[in-house]
């Protein structure tokens, strides 16, 4: 979730907003009880949602707020043998006033899966979340979700398709997946899917006691334009070696797409990112520095054209007690001359948490702006 702009909103177009939100639920009602198999025996029902309330304001701007509820309706049971299944379905509910954007709702299914699984293997259908990579703060393997780093909710979109995952008794872990109808997978997506063509790639995964490694490959087809069309290959090696005060990880992918030298296509991109955490003892707490740094690069067909960017972030946390957490954050995007540095603090509850942060946005030419954002999530 992006720091721009404040003030909390509740009561922004309720009739029309829960009138929407009545047909989510009613989908996934019928969704949920559809995936529940006739013979499971067992059966267990979980009804629980999610309410979140964001509000920021940045100077110049006026306030911006943000309501959000996902209701979850969750089951699960035991099958034959040592086979269990369970199904989520999840209704997304959103509202924004925006001074300069106006006004924006809508209600969709933000997930909606069921599962079968053993202790060995796990096979997952429909809409769902798909994520991975060791990166925390600047990922090169952010392919299918939309997470923000600096969001403290985690809030991710998901993607339509099938999942299956083995492990083995030697830590090894294999994940294989087929998508359909994802036009837009997530932000390091440079060109869209073709919603018409399947999409496929998988995943090997490897531990052992100094860390883990994994290579990951995915295959699609993008949609140039309105009449372009071309297929695009993904490779990605990432690693995070577990040493005895520190983690370090790395993050590299190749992308290759097949376009003719005349044609404005990208047909090349690197992606790099490197990283690093480190424990420091203080005030008989622990603070968890974490730092990351990314570059990007991409070539024209014919490499008529290459451009480089590079990233740069840093995270800083500190928890007080059971309750509180504050953390320093700091991300730089070189090539754009910009800026952010944000002081967070975070305290939790059982059943909800707050986050109170101020902010200042740095570009090059321009004079700082400082904000802040104040951000509740109660779950019930």
């Amino acid at each position: 979730m992006g720091k721009v702009g404040l003030g909390i909103v509740f009561d922004l177009w309720l009739a029309e907003g829960l009138k929407k939100l009545g047909g989510v639920v009613v989908w996934m009602l019928l969704l949920s009880l559809s995936l529940a198999p006739h013979r499971a025996r067992a059966t267990e029902w979980e009804v629980r949602g999610e309410v979140m309330s964001y509000a920021t304001a940045v100077e110049g701007a006026g306030p911006v707020g943000v309501f959000r509820y996902l209701p979850t309706l969750k089951a699960e049971g035991s099958g034959v043998a040592d086979w269990q299944w369970d199904s989520e379905a999840t209704g997304f509910w959103y509202q924004a006033k925006d001074p300069s954007l106006g006004a924006e709702q809508k209600g969709e299914m933000l997930r909606a899966w069921v599962r079968v699984y053993d202790p060995q293997i796990e096979v997952r259908l429909g809409l769902q979340e798909l994520s991975f990579g060791p990166a925390v703060l600047l990922r090169s393997l952010q392919w299918f979700d939309t997470k923000d780093p600096l969001d403290p909710t985690g809030f991710t979109k998901g993607v339509k398709g099938a999942l299956v995952r083995i492990s083995t008794d030697s830590n090894a872990q294999y994940w294989v997946w087929g998508l359909v109808d994802n036009q837009d997978l997530s932000a390091q997506t440079r060109y869209v899917s073709d919603t018409q063509t399947p999409e496929y790639g998988g995943r090997a995964q490897f531990s052992k006691s100094l860390g883990e490694w994994a290579v990951t490959m995915h295959q699609r087809q993008v949609q140039l334009s309105a009449e372009q069309k071309t297929m695009e290959s993904r490779v990605a090696f990432d690693t995070k070696l577990d040493l005895p005060y520190n983690g370090l990880w790395l993050e590299m992918v190749q992308i290759n797409r097949q376009a003719e030298q005349a044609q404005q296509t990208i047909t090349k991109e690197g992606r790099l990112t490197l990283g690093a955490d480190y424990s420091l003892n203080l005030y008989d707490e622990s603070a968890v520095v974490t730092v990351e740094k990314n570059w990007n690069h991409a070539a024209l067909a014919g490499g008529t054209l290459s451009q480089v960017e590079d990233d740069s972030a840093l995270l800083v946390s500190l928890p007080m007690g059971l309750l509180d957490v504050y953390s320093l954050s700091w991300f730089e995007e070189a090539h754009l001359g910009l800026s952010t540095a944000s002081v967070d603090w975070q305290r939790t509850y059982d059943r909800y948490f707050w986050d109170l942060s101020l902010f200042q946005v740095n570009q090059r030419g321009a004079a700082p702006l400082a904000g802040v954002g104040i951000l509740f999530q109660y779950n019930h």
